[in-house]
């Protein structure tokens, strides 16, 4: 059971992985410039969680980060994080919601350089259909094959192995303690993967 479950959170951290992507703001026909149409790259975008902006600039530009007031007023005294310099910043979206950005250098961002960015939650992953409850032929698909002792030193067994009923879970919505053992189950299975990761 440790063991699927480990294995569903693996396979769950890799395809959120898998989900992310980097954006190069303007690409593929411009770049952080004054002459690529901002607005109509971005509204073409769909930017989720996890996902990456990738500001590529020369020395004549530079990058705020300002309130959604300043970016309509083109305002660069008061960008809430310090310039970025340096020709090449990358922007984590960890953060649902918009966030805003203009070049610093007066008159770019009246000339247009300046781009909202609204982050949306990561779609939601496929739902994983129910595993059935654990069977002989299960249980020993788990164990690794062993040589068959010879037919003189098995023990003679009963003809017919009589199993208890299987047990039945009220189909009903998952606890807090469900939940809270299932968020538990992921995180690790993330460190696993992290640690797994390190190791090779």
């Amino acid at each position: 059971m440790h063991r699927t479950l480990l294995s569903l959170a693996i396979i769950a951290m890799l395809i959120y992985m898998a989900k992310a992507a980097n954006h190069t703001v303007g690409a593929p026909n411009g770049g952080w410039d004054q002459f690529t149409d901002l607005q109509t790259w971005a509204s073409s975008q769909t930017f989720s969680l996890g996902d990456n902006l990738f500001f590529q600039y020369t020395s004549f530009h530079n990058l705020l980060e300002v309130s959604k007031a300043d970016y309509d007023s083109c305002v660069t005294s008061n960008p809430l994080n310090p310039p970025y310099l340096g020709g090449l910043t990358v922007i984590p979206l960890i953060n649902r919601g918009k966030r805003y950005f203009i070049c610093g250098i007066p008159g770019h961002c009246a000339a247009g350089m300046k781009v909202e960015i609204n982050t949306i939650a990561a779609s939601a992953l496929p739902p994983v259909a129910a595993l059935p409850p654990p069977t002989l032929a299960t249980a020993s698909s788990l164990v690794p094959p062993v040589s068959s002792p010879s037919p003189s030193t098995m023990p003679s067994l009963p003809s017919a192995t009589v199993l208890p009923p299987a047990v039945s879970f009220p189909d009903t919505p998952l606890s807090l303690a469900t939940k809270f053992g299932v968020t538990v189950g992921f995180t690790a299975g993330v460190a696993f993967l992290m640690v797994m990761l390190l190791i090779m």
